[in-house]
């Protein structure tokens, strides 16, 4: 997370909550379609219309209606979604917007028919999974066996990850330390205790990043404020910050990694509640990292939001 707290736009305050009604999930699929050099004529959005429509309902979409605008848009309203045409005819491109909440297995078949109804020699096109529409029969979703089932009341023996099976941990915390802007980047890194290994910092130890492993003083589910620990956890930073060169006394990322136990978060949190700390110690732009596993919600998600706003 980069520090949205500096952008007011961002402000958690600002936000509503939102409840979704589980009993009426709906999806849908939108396909972005760019078709350019294309042989057939875009000029008469008429023609357009007969020849899409003829397309549509060869691959057994239900067309409702028809519409143009501005002599270079058309709408084409199906049982199953809608299709929106803009078109430049000067410059031979298109570009289409195929939404469906119903029939998703012929996206592609649909796509491939709206590239040849226009004869264009050069494609592109990317999806996005988007709402559906309500009242259209749910798009079937493959159900799982009782004893995988999330829902099922079966108790299911789940194995333990690897260890960071996740060579890919490497890749993606060395992948992101490099496209910070700042050159050899102060990286701290909140590990497990002494006795234990930390992963991340094994990752980034051939990184260019001037990197600096917390070991936790903290652990436990008691979730009692710490003083010691965050004495410790201050000193450390601040000794790391001082004694690096001019350019890098200031941190510009925090790596929680994946053994780093929850109550290292409100330890962190702690520290950089005092305004004057965090302006001493962090980069005016720094990003928090916590690579991990977890499918559910991760203990770190309330820290991140604290330091997003």
């Amino acid at each position: 997370w980069w520090n949205y707290h500096r952008n007011t736009q961002h402000k958690l305050k600002e936000r509503k909550a939102m409840t979704v009604d589980a009993s009426n999930n709906s999806e849908g699929v939108m396909i972005v379609l760019e078709a350019e050099e294309t042989t057939q004529s875009l000029v008469s959005l008429t023609d357009l219309n007969e020849t899409l429509t003829k397309s549509l309902e060869r691959k057994g979409l239900s067309v409702l209606s028809s519409s143009s605008f501005e002599k270079e848009a058309l709408v084409i309203i199906l049982k199953e979604g809608y299709v929106v045409l803009r078109s430049w005819p000067e410059h031979r491109y298109c570009a289409f917007d195929l939404v469906l909440w119903s029939s998703l297995d012929r996206l592609g078949a649909v796509r491939d028919e709206l590239v040849a109804a226009v004869g264009a020699e050069v494609t592109s096109s990317y999806n996005i999974v988007i709402g559906g529409m309500k009242g259209v029969a749910a798009v079937e979703i493959p159900k799982f066996p009782a004893d995988t089932n999330p829902d099922s009341s079966a108790k299911i023996d789940a194995p333990a990850p690897k260890a960071f099976e996740l060579g890919d941990l490497d890749k993606i915390l060395k992948e992101t330390i490099s496209l910070m802007q700042r050159v050899d980047p102060t990286t701290i890194v909140f590990c497990p205790g002494e006795a234990k290994s930390c992963q991340s910092l094994e990752a980034l130890k051939d990184s260019e990043a001037k990197v600096l492993p917390i070991r936790a003083c903290a652990s436990g589910e008691d979730m009692k404020r710490d003083i010691a620990c965050e004495s410790t956890t201050l000193h450390v930073m601040k000794s790391a910050v001082m004694n690096s060169a001019p350019h890098e006394r200031k941190i510009a990322a925090i790596v929680i990694d994946p053994g780093a136990p929850k109550k290292m978060g409100l330890v962190l949190k702690k520290v950089f509640s005092n305004l004057q700390t965090m302006t001493e110690l962090l980069s005016a732009q720094y990003v928090l990292l916590a690579p991990g596993l977890d499918s559910s919600e991760p203990w770190y998600i309330p820290l991140f939001e604290w330091f997003r706003t």
